[in-house]
């Protein structure tokens, strides 16, 4: 994943040099309503509209993604939930067959695997 990263990085960042360099020239930056106009550098304006436009995009699709994170609690929760019931579950095998296996009579009732009006 890291040489991923490189492999993707590093022309990004040699594209923004090279378009840093090629665009230095100075443009007015209107402020409206404001009575002011600032003179910035081509490519600062360029680089800032690019990443209010990542950050914008990267909002949307967190809003977006809303409903995904709360199913993915909701699953965490009932996967947690059922980790216990399993464990308990497992506690109160375990404490039938310790039973069984020291020789302590099954309680009276009706006799497993019939229904209850055979009993």
């Amino acid at each position: 994943m890291r040489i991923f990263s490189w492999i993707v990085m590093v022309p990004v960042a040699l594209f923004v040099i090279v378009f840093s360099v090629a665009n230095r020239a100075e443009v007015g930056v209107d402020f409206w309503p404001f009575e002011y106009v600032a003179p910035l550098p081509l490519f600062a304006v360029a680089l800032v509209a690019a990443f209010a436009g990542f950050v914008a995009g990267a909002f949307v699709a967190w809003i977006s993604g809303h409903g995904a994170r709360r199913r993915g609690r909701a699953a965490a929760r009932r996967a947690a939930a059922a980790e216990r019931e399993i464990q308990h579950l497992r506690e109160h095998a375990r404490k039938l067959e310790d039973g069984v296996a020291a020789g302590v009579p099954e309680k009276p009732g009706r006799p497993p695997n019939l229904p209850a009006e055979a009993a």
